[in-house]
C-alpha cells in the first residue's frame, strides 16, 4: 500500500512542477515582450504592437505592413506594454516533464531593420526612439536572461 501511495504522491508533485513550469514560462515570455515593446523603435506604434509570442519552436512570419503618413502623435507610445497574460499561449500540459516553448517574434516586414539586425534605421541628425543596436543589448547583453531569472524566482519559492 505504501508503494501507492508513494506513487501517487509522486504523479502529484510531477503535475505541480510541470504547472509551475508552464506558468513561469507565460510569465518570463510576457515580461520579455514588455520588455521589447518599452526598448525597441516607436514611431507610429505598428512595430510596438507587432510583437507575437507563439507556442514552440516556430516561425513568426514578417507579414504586416503599416500604414504610411501616421505619425507618433497620432498614436501616442503607451505607458505599460499592450500585452497581458492572456496573449500568452496557454499550452496544454502534458506532464512528460518537457518545459514549454514559445517563440517571440515581431511580424513587421522591417523588423530586422527596427532591431538593427541590417543597417538603416539609425541615421545621422535623426530623432531615433531607440538606441543603435538596443536589441542586440537587451538579448546578448544579460537583460533578457536576468528577466527570466527574475520570473522564476518570484514564481518559485523555495524554503531556505
Amino acid at each position: 500500500m505504501a508503494g501507492l501511495a508513494f506513487k501517487e504522491l509522486r504523479k502529484f508533485l510531477d503535475n505541480e512542477v510541470q504547472k509551475t513550469a508552464t506558468q513561469a514560462a507565460r510569465q518570463g515570455a510576457l515580461q520579455i515582450v514588455n520588455d521589447l515593446q518599452r526598448l525597441g523603435p516607436y514611431w507610429d506604434g505598428y512595430f510596438y504592437y507587432a510583437w507575437e509570442v507563439r507556442e514552440g519552436d516556430v516561425a513568426i512570419p514578417a507579414d504586416q505592413v503599416g500604414a504610411s503618413g501616421r505619425s507618433a502623435a497620432a498614436n501616442p507610445h503607451p505607458n505599460k506594454g499592450a500585452f497581458t497574460l492572456n496573449d500568452i499561449p496557454d499550452p496544454r500540459i502534458t506532464f512528460r516533464g518537457k518545459a514549454p516553448t514559445f517563440t517571440i517574434g515581431n511580424r513587421m516586414v522591417y523588423r530586422d531593420i527596427a532591431l538593427d539586425l541590417e543597417p538603416g534605421r539609425i541615421k545621422s541628425g535623426g530623432n531615433e526612439t531607440a538606441p543603435q543596436d538596443w536589441y542586440l543589448n537587451y538579448y546578448a547583453g544579460g537583460e533578457m536572461d536576468s528577466r527570466v531569472s527574475q520570473v522564476i524566482q518570484r514564481r518559485i519559492s523555495l524554503p531556505d
